[in-house]
């Protein structure tokens, strides 16, 4: 895939372990491996975060503090 182009590129957000320093031996090697491919790139788990999830994140929160499940009258 990556490697032969069978796959242009892959961006990378979210892993299933992201304490790079508590990597099984195993994480550690396809984590080397995908890391020195040019045509790999990493992001801090930072994809979600556009003005539309803001957006949304809001209007749930105000649905939240309006409705009865956070009302303590």
């Amino acid at each position: 895939g990556l490697q032969t182009g069978k796959l242009l590129g892959a961006g990378l957000d979210v892993l299933e372990n992201e304490k790079l320093n508590q990597l099984t031996p195993e994480q550690e090697a396809t984590f080397d491996a995908l890391a020195a491919l040019p045509n790999v790139i990493f992001s801090p788990h930072v994809a979600g975060w556009t003005h539309e999830s803001y957006v949304r994140i809001n209007e749930v929160l105000v649905k939240k503090l309006i409705s009865s499940q956070w009302n303590t009258d």
